[in-house]
Parts: structure tokens; sequence; C-alpha cells
């Protein structure tokens, strides 16, 4: 069961946060789990783009004063400044490391 509350009130945007990543690694899980055991699952993001053709996925989250947050990763227009042009979409939410890349980070 979930507990769910539905009010009318506002709550004021406090952050954005522009999540970029490339996959996901499971942590902390356990061995095994009996069949009556409740578990909670836990993954880290990995963020590895080192590679020409390397992909990694954008998602924006939108925290509000109330403490509670909102994927709106579909309510924003994701544009990239990228002078060296080592980056650039292939699709709305999709970065691809491009040919000829200079590295920025090392």
């Amino acid at each position: 069961t979930a507990a769910l509350s539905v009010t009318n009130e506002d709550a004021l945007l406090k952050m954005l946060s522009v999540v970029v990543y490339t996959g996901a690694e499971w942590v902390d899980s356990a061995d095994s789990v009996a069949l009556d055991a409740t578990v909670e699952p836990k993954i880290a993001l990995k963020s590895t783009i080192t590679a020409e053709g390397d992909l990694a996925k954008i998602v924006v989250y939108a925290e509000f004063e109330d403490g509670t947050w909102e994927d709106v990763t579909d309510e924003c227009d994701l544009s990239l400044i990228d002078g060296s042009g080592s980056l650039a979409f292939v699709d709305e939410t999709t970065l691809q490391v491009q040919p000829g890349a200079v590295a920025l980070c090392k």
C-alpha cells in the first residue's frame, strides 16, 4: 500500500538538476533473499564518456521547497553549448561524443 496526498497548493521550485549518465549498477545487493524478505534496491548512476561514439542520457529533475521532486525532462528544451564540437545531441535527451573529440577532463 502507499499513502497518497493530493493538495491544491503551489510548491515553489527550489532547484533544477540536470543529470548526465551512461549506465547504472546495483550497489549493496544481497547475495540471497528469503521469499518473505523486504529489500530496498539501490543503484548508482555511472557517467563515463571517454571515446568517440559513446552515448550519455540526460534527465532533468525539479526539486520543490516542500521536499518533493519530479522528473521534468519532457517539459524541458535542452540545448548544448560546446565550442569544441566534441558533443552533439543525437535525439532530444541523448548526447554522443563526436569524431575528433577534445578531452575536456583529465
